[in-house]
């Protein structure tokens, strides 16, 4: 074979290989995968409480954050989109719900935040005389990680807190 012939397949070959790494993800570049994690207790059965919290499609009604919710929904995939009281909007996709065990998870398909591969679980078991009402996400993170797990934490808590105040009353 002609040395032209193999260079150029040579330069193929590699112009394939670089696509190919250059196409992972940011998360296979990233150190590690960051955990937050936030639970409450709420002074109700948690039959109630997920009455309260339990549609995925009206965490506007109790989350102080949320303006409202879309819902948008197809045959392969439920979105959707919060939009936020900054006017900014964040879209998710249900992957599992369950009114028997109260839970749902979900993913972001595209937010404001610096996050990638973003999962999250939100759910309501029983303890004592109530709930624990628990919220929680992995994901990574492509700027400042301290920074946005703070964010994520705030998200979480400023939730939580304003359902275990609706049912103190």
């Amino acid at each position: 074979m002609p040395i032209t012939y193999m260079r150029s397949i040579f330069g193929v070959l590699f112009s394939a290989v670089f696509l190919v790494a250059c196409g992972q993800s940011n998360k296979d570049m990233m150190a590690e995968d960051w955990t937050v994690s936030e639970s409450i207790y709420v002074n109700a059965a948690p039959d109630e409480v997920w009455e309260w919290v339990g549609d995925y499609y009206d965490v506007h009604r109790w989350h102080p954050g949320i303006h409202s919710t879309q819902k948008s929904g197809s045959r392969t995939a439920d979105i959707r989109f919060l939009i936020l009281q900054d006017g900014n909007r964040i879209y998710e996709e249900l992957l599992s719900d369950s009114d028997t065990e109260r839970m749902y998870s979900y993913k972001i398909l595209e937010a404001p935040l610096p996050v990638v591969d973003y999962v999250a679980q939100f759910s309501v078991q029983p303890e004592g005389a109530g709930s624990r009402l628990s919220w929680s996400a992995n994901f990574g993170v492509d700027g400042n990680e301290q920074e946005i797990q703070e964010v994520v934490r705030g998200v979480f808590s400023g939730g939580l807190q304003a359902v275990a105040q609706h049912f103190s009353g």
